[in-house]
């Protein structure tokens, strides 16, 4: 069971994956 800090890390850490792969994404679009 994580606790809440690791919980909060990992969606961190999950969002900033998310953007930089939607970033990589419209640097192909441009």
């Amino acid at each position: 069971m994580l606790t809440d800090e690791q919980m909060v890390t990992t969606l961190a850490s999950e969002n900033e994956r998310q953007q930089s792969k939607e970033k990589r994404l419209q640097h192909l679009c441009t």
